[in-house]
């Protein structure tokens, strides 16, 4: 679901063509590399083919996250519907600059605020690779808890939920 939110320091707005030169720049970051995958955009065009896929691909919500000081994008919160999945899957990811700041925690956790106010039946969850420890530790401070683990391609994959919401 789309949402338009600000936070204390953050805006958080839908994903648009206009942030194609912000996505090619996450992309292409060593943690999306390693942790999500390499989804091939090396350049403006490829960003944008990637903007216009995302916009057209049912239950996919991908969000920018801006700085109120600046405007400028520093990461992105998503709510992805998954074919293989029974629940949506909140993620996230930001530029390595932007690291240890609370940005991540404050843009997801007022994501997950709206969501749940709009949805309040919606069960979220999150999907990790166990060596992304950055990763499992902000989903944990968000009140996530390890479900299961299971194997998609060539990767062990950890879900988590939010307490209370293991059914």
């Amino acid at each position: 679901m789309f949402i338009k939110l600000q936070t204390e320091r953050l805006d958080i707005r839908p994903l648009d063509a206009f942030d194609a030169a912000f996505i090619l720049k996450l992309l292409n970051t060593r943690g999306w590399l390693q942790f999500i995958g390499d989804k091939e955009i090396h350049d403006l065009v490829d960003a944008l083919s990637y903007i216009k896929w995302i916009s057209e691909k049912d239950g996919f919500f991908y969000h920018v996250v801006r700085t109120q000081e600046d405007y400028e994008p520093i990461g992105v919160v998503t709510l992805l519907y998954r074919d293989n999945q029974e629940h949506p899957d909140i993620g996230f990811a930001f530029l390595p600059e932007f690291f240890g700041k609370g940005y991540a925690f404050e843009a997801v956790s007022a994501y997950m605020n709206a969501l749940c106010a709009k949805l309040p039946d919606l069960i979220l969850q999150a999907i990790v690779m166990p060596a992304n420890h950055r990763s499992v530790r902000l989903i944990e401070k968000l009140g996530f808890i390890f479900y299961e683990r299971f194997l998609e391609a060539a990767d062990e994959l950890d879900i988590y939920r939010l307490k209370g919401q293991h059914r």
